[in-house]
This record gives structure tokens, C-alpha cells and sequence, in this order.
């Protein structure tokens, strides 16, 4: 079966010898996190966290909130990773909308339970200061595993991008598996392997970590990024695959001393979120000889990658073809991805375009515990051959998302926020918006949309 509970006993019962955590702080095997990850569930089970249930965890990025986030796929449970950086009033929010039956918090944050929004929280709060974690753990009595069903809910992750407040996506156990199995041939996942945590765990991205578990690799958890902590944890940790973005893959290039740490154990630097101009690429294959770069492309609703180029790409953009570095990629195995016209024809490379998306990874659940007032809507917004396409996100009492039956997740935004965004847009020809209700017994083939030029996908946030 296609669960993350089966794929996290197989590694425990084929690398258990191996290391599954590096850490300043510890060094565990997959035997012993497996032990952990038993009494993380005993515990979440013991505090009223039952099958099915969510549960929310605010944190810097830990091997403890990793720890939480299986036990909870082990009980059968649903963790909800939240930003940090939100206020006060909309983290309430997200718990209040996600139902949450209770809240792991790192002590760095435990400032948010003095604020009215928290009112009522305090006798349902887990610390994760580590001494008190894991004296609470230790006196748990490890849980059995509960086997999940394939389309039974595994995470809930919250996605606002750039213009509200987020709608929570619910990814199933075979939607977050099957993703994991078709980037397996382009990350090339090995057991050696150290996989470096430097983007927030909150963050769709770190999903694409599950092959690495699935691979019996080893994982390190970079709490903030700074450059100098990330170069250090490259060098400590013998790290050989991170995921950054470019605004960090700046910030490393920058950095004064990188010269004076060690990165010789780097194979792969993941990137995503915007593509990287080729000025920047030149700079970060010289920074780093040796080490392949590769993008990502995708949206948390789609668990979350549909399309990545890879390092053999990125060299050809070197090498003469420099048009392919501005591309997001091919489609993954196993995702069917075209670039359509109003009449649901394919256009030629390089026309104008809506993208369309289908696959086993998309989610079959609402983008929301809470209902909007329409059931769809959708948008388009036609782009010059000559830029990149764009999508914008958030959210109201309304939301767009793309064409999809009512009960699938897709992109969300504000029809009024989205019509002054796509208006700023250099070059654009026309923006639609248009809302329809539709009933929930609605099938459509294609879970997601978006306007673009033919043989670019989108950048999505």
C-alpha cells in the first residue's frame, strides 16, 4: 500500500542499523527513532490525539517536531505544521479552521500563549522544550502502529501566498507516497545519504524529504537559516543533499567565509519557488563545483511537485541553451500536464495557454476545513509569449481556485485581490474571473489550472 506508515516500517525493519537523525545534539539510528517515534504516538494518543484528528505543531525546524509529524502518520493521526511568522490572530485562526485538538509548541514561541487569541489553550499544549518533551515521552508507552488507508488524510499543510490569509490542504498517505516515488529517479536517493532540513518545515517543500526516509538516508535540521549556520551544518553533518531557495542561494554566494567552510560532501542543491537567472546559476555552480543543481516546480495542492529540471538541464542552459533555465522543467513520470486553449485544445510551444494538471499525487479533499461560499471558481490570465506566466494566491470569504470538482484542492485566491494583482502584471493581454457554483457530484478531468505560455509552466508560490 501506498502509506507513509508502511514506508516508514519497511525503512525502520531494512536500515534500522543506520542513521536516520545527525544532530549536535544526538545521533539516533532508525532502530531508535522508530522506538521514538512509538512513544512520540503513545504520548499524542494519551493527550486525546485519536485516529483521524489533527493536531498542530509551531516550530523551528527540530528532529523532535520530525519525531511528531511521523508519530502522527504512526497513529493514524494528522499533523498540522504552522508558520511561525504568522500573527498571533492567524495562527489561532489556522487552529480554530483545522480543528486541532492540540498544539506541540516550541518554547521559542511560547510568548503566543499570553495573547487573547490563545485563550483556552494552555491545558492543550505539548512543549517541545527538549527536557520536558522528552521526559513526557519517555514515560509513554510505545503505541502499535496503526495501518492507514491509502486515501485516509496524512497532513495538513496551510497555503496563503501573497495576497490573504491560507486555506489548509489535505494531502492523503498515496498522494505524499506517490509524489515521493516520481522524484525518486531525478533526486537519485541513496542510504548514504544526509538531507539537510534548511527550508521551514511548515513549508511544502520539505515533503520532498519522504523519499529520502523511504531510502534509509539520514536527515539534519537546520533550526534558522543563516549562511554561516548553513555552511557549518554542511560541514558537521557531512551533508550531501539541501534544499534552498534563491533569495538563501544568494545569501549564500555573499557570505565572506564560505570559502573557509568545508562543502565537499554537497552532491545536490534542490531550489524552487522562482526560477534563477543564469548569471546566478553560473555563480553557484562556481561557489560550489561539483554540485548539481536542480528545480522544483509545483504547488502544495499537487503534494507537491509536477514538474522539475533537472542537473543535465541545467548544465545544456550553460552550455548554449540558456532558454531552458527560464523553463520550470518536464513533467514528472506518472503526471499529465498540457497546455491548453478556451476550447480545451493544445496550443504550440511558445503560445499562450492555460496549464493543466492531472495525477495520482493530487488530493482528493477540500482546500479548507471550512466551506467557502461558492463551491469552484476559476481564473485564467493570458501572458505574452515573451514572459514567464503568473498565478497569485490568498484568500477571503470567497476564494478562486483552479478548474477542479468541488472536492479536490487547488490554487486559491481573492476574486478582488486577484484582479489588481493580474492588472499589474507587464503585458498582459486580458484577465478572467469567473465564479460558478457547482454540484458536489461534478467530476472533472483536471484538478488544476492556470494561464501560460506553451513549453513554460507557471511559477507558483
Amino acid at each position: 500500500m501506498l502509506t507513509l506508515t508502511s514506508a516508514l516500517q519497511n525503512t525502520i525493519r531494512l536500515h534500522g542499523g543506520k542513521r536516520a537523525i545527525v544532530d549536535a545534539e544526538t545521533e539516533l539510528t532508525w532502530r531508535q527513532y522508530g522506538d521514538g517515534i512509538a512513544r512520540a504516538a503513545g504520548l499524542l494518543r494519551q493527550l486525546g490525539v485519536s485516529p483521524g484528528r489533527r493536531f498542530a505543531i509551531l516550530g523551528r525546524n527540530s528532529w523532535r517536531q520530525a519525531e511528531l509529524i511521523y508519530a502522527g502518520y504512526w497513529c493514524a493521526a494528522v499533523p498540522v505544521p504552522i508558520n511561525h511568522r504568522l500573527a498571533p490572530r492567524e495562527i489561532a485562526g489556522i487552529l480554530e479552521d483545522a480543528d486541532c485538538a492540540l498544539l506541540a509548541l516550541d518554547p521559542a514561541f511560547a510568548g503566543l500563549l499570553q495573547s487573547s487569541e490563545f485563550a483556552g489553550w494552555g491545558e492543550r499544549v505539548l512543549s517541545l522544550q527538549a527536557e520536558l518533551y522528552d521526559q513526557r515521552k519517555s514515560l509513554a508507552l510505545p503505541l502499535a502502529m496503526v495501518e492507514a488507508e491509502e486515501d485516509q488524510d496524512a497532513l495538513m499543510l496551510y497555503t496563503g501566498g501573497t495576497t490573504g490569509g491560507g486555506k489548509g490542504v489535505r494531502l492523503s498517505h498515496r498522494n505524499i507516497v506517490a509524489n515521493a516515488l516520481q522524484i525518486m529517479h531525478v533526486m537519485s536517493p541513496h542510504q548514504s545519504d544526509v538531507y539537510l532540513h534548511a527550508t521551514p518545515m511548515f513549508h511544502a517543500a520539505e515533503v520532498k524529504s519522504t523519499i529520502f526516509t523511504m531510502f534509509g538516508a539520514a536527515h539534519a535540521y537546520l533550526p534558522e537559516f543563516t549562511p554561516r549556520k548553513f555552511l557549518a551544518a554542511i560541514e558537521d553533518y557531512r551533508v550531501t543533499v539541501a534544499g534552498l531557495v534563491p533569495t538563501t542561494i544568494l545569501r549564500l554566494l555573499d557570505e565572506p567565509e564560505r570559502e573557509g567552510f568545508d562543502s565537499s560532501s554537497l552532491r545536490l542543491i534542490s531550489y524552487g519557488t522562482s526560477p534563477i537567472q543564469p548569471p546566478l546559476i553560473r555563480r553557484t555552480m562556481a561557489a560550489f563545483p561539483g554540485v548539481g543543481l536542480q528545480q522544483c516546480y509545483g504547488l502544495t495542492e499537487c503534494s507537491p511537485y509536477v514538474a522539475m529540471l533537472d542537473e543535465e538541464a541545467h548544465r545544456r542552459g550553460l552550455a548554449g541553451h540558456e532558454q531552458l533555465l527560464s523553463s520550470a522543467g518536464r513533467p514528472l513520470p506518472g503526471t499529465d500536464l498540457r497546455i491548453q486553449d478556451d476550447d480545451g485544445n493544445e496550443v504550440a510551444s511558445g503560445q499562450v495557454g492555460e496549464v493543466v494538471v492531472r495525477g495520482r499525487r493530487s488530493p482528493g479533499a477540500i482546500t479548507s476545513a471550512r466551506r467557502s461560499k461558492f463551491d469552484l471558481f476559476a481564473t485564467t490570465v493570458s501572458i505574452p509569449a515573451t514572459s514567464a506566466g503568473s498565478t497569485r494566491t490568498g484568500s477571503s470569504t470567497s476564494s478562486i481556485v483552479g478548474t477542479t470538482s468541488s472536492s479536490r484542492a487547488a490554487r486559491t485566491s481573492t476574486p478582488a485581490k486577484s484582479k489588481k494583482s493580474l492588472a499589474g502584471i507587464p503585458g498582459s493581454t486580458r484577465s478572467r474571473l469567473s465564479a460558478c457554483r457547482t454540484p458536489s457530484t461534478a467530476k472533472r478531468s483536471w484538478p488544476w489550472s492556470c494561464r501560460c505560455p506553451a513549453g513554460r509552466p507557471p511559477r507558483t508560490n
